[in-house]
């Protein structure tokens, strides 16, 4: 008898979660998540996550702390473990305080988490608002991370995961012997359950929608003083590298024919995750027979990914660890309704690359995408893909204001600037600047302003130590 096959619906934590159990309780079934969304757009991606349980009316006390216990005891595990960093998971201490003493002074999981004691008269007065209050140390559990984590496991365990807007469950049983149900508040319009409600709904996200424009160079516009500012900015550097390149690693950098520049300073992460044989690069071109830069971080130990729309298929490039992708990477995904009629057309955010691949961070994002590099960096930006980056290695040309940037020449320019200082307010650093005098001299179509067309530029994200 063949294995029944199993669809869960949804997503989120809860998702997610079932399908994982279900693949590791039933390893020969089947096994799809559909969802409409997945991270980073689903109500878990912003959930506080602190393991702090609540009363519900109508479930035993003992039941209760049944579930509480063993969340616990699962999530105390990751957070002991080598992966408690990339799946987000770990203890945290703080108080819980009451402006009158709760009904039970005592919770029914108060033997559960760590350190349970009743807060002192001194650590009260910290809240004079406040009458009753406890210690205790408790997990966290970073959703983001988390369910890239789940993600993760569902596919080395063969999991299907669907991007799919499921109207009627009904519509399912032809293809599958058992549908879990796990779209949280969605199961109001799913199944009409009017039941499901939300223990607490204060949980918005907004939707950032435009970088923010930085005040004019000048009192009245002018592309002159806007021009001076940019190329001001891209020449200087903004911390000192004292190891850039392999060669010292005994890779072949030395031999690009681009000055494609990493930072290997101790006090930065790549240098520590490249002997560990853990770092990751991704390289976005458009038909660039140059891939030396790319070869020698494989050869150093890195895992590289090359998208690239117009190679003839994907391949890997065996015993470099050199994955080829037949794929472009756009500041927007397609309209599905056009992309269906363009069978050859292969283009996606980085974000969405990001959750398809299962990969949480990129150590070097590495771009070559000739004009198209501005709106692609403003998306990183404006979804805050940006931080899951560790350095920066981007070709920037200023011959033109790019793909779909509009605007006179001055408003071209402040635009480009905004975005540099975008990148600074993310705490990316410049600390490499290359000026391509083989290209022409080009600043907006004009021989103007000593620039090159071609610059080449290097950051580091300050945060990743």
């Amino acid at each position: 008898m063949a294995a029944p096959k199993v669809a869960v619906v949804g997503a989120g934590l809860v998702g997610l979660s079932t399908a994982l159990c279900i693949s590791e309780a039933f390893p020969s079934c089947p096994l799809s998540v559909l969802a409409e969304q997945f991270s980073p757009n689903t109500t878990g991606d912003v959930a506080a996550g602190m393991l702090i349980p609540h009363t519900y009316p109508g479930t035993p006390i003992h039941v209760q702390k049944q579930w509480f216990k063993e969340t616990f005891a699962y999530l105390f595990a990751i957070s002991n473990s080598a992966e408690a960093s990339e799946a987000g998971i770990h203890l945290v201490s703080g108080w819980q305080v009451f402006k009158t003493p709760p009904k039970d002074e005592v919770p029914f999981w108060s033997d559960v988490v760590l350190g349970f004691r009743p807060m002192s008269a001194a650590e009260l007065q910290k809240f004079p608002q406040h009458r009753w209050g406890h210690a205790f140390t408790t997990l966290k559990c970073d959703c983001p991370p988390y369910l890239l984590w789940l993600e993760k496991r569902l596919r080395a365990n063969g999991v299907q995961l669907r991007t799919s807007k499921v109207a009627d469950l009904w519509e399912l049983h032809s293809e599958y012997d058992v549908v879990v149900n796990c779209t949280g508040v969605g199961a109001q319009q799913l199944v009409g359950d009017r039941e499901l409600l939300p223990t607490r709904g204060q949980v918005l996200q907004a939707v950032r929608w435009h970088i923010d424009l930085q005040p004019w160079a000048s009192p009245t516009p002018s592309l002159t003083f806007e021009a001076l500012r940019f190329l001001k900015y891209i020449s200087t550097s903004q911390i000192s590298c004292e190891r850039m390149n392999l060669s010292s690693l005994g890779g072949d950098a030395e031999t690009t024919k681009k000055p494609w520049s990493v930072c290997l300073d101790e006090r930065f992460g790549l240098i520590h995750r490249i002997r560990s044989k853990q770092c990751r690069l991704y390289s976005l071109g458009l038909g660039n027979d140059d891939n030396q830069f790319e070869v020698s971080m494989a050869k150093s130990g890195c895992e590289v990914h090359r998208f690239d729309p117009s190679i003839k298929s994907a391949h890997i490039q065996e015993g470099r660890r050199l994955w080829y992708h037949r794929l472009s990477v756009d500041w927007r995904d397609p309209n599905p309704a056009i992309a269906a009629h363009r069978l050859h057309s292969n283009t996606k955010k980085l974000g969405t690359i990001l959750n398809e691949f299962g990969h949480q961070k990129i150590d070097v994002l590495k771009a070559d995408v000739e004009s198209a590099e501005w709106k692609i960096l403003e998306n990183l930006i404006l979804e805050d893909v940006i931080e899951q980056i560790g350095q920066l290695v981007f070709e920037v040309h200023i011959h033109w204001p790019g793909f779909e940037v509009s605007g006179n020449d001055s408003t071209v320019v402040r635009y480009w600037y905004s975005l540099l200082r975008e990148l600074e307010l993310k705490d990316f650093r410049l600390f490499h600047t290359y000026k391509d005098l083989s290209k022409p001299q080009m600043f907006l179509k004009k021989a103007a302003f000593n620039a090159s067309s071609c610059y080449t530029l290097s950051w580091v994200n300050t945060r990743w130590q």
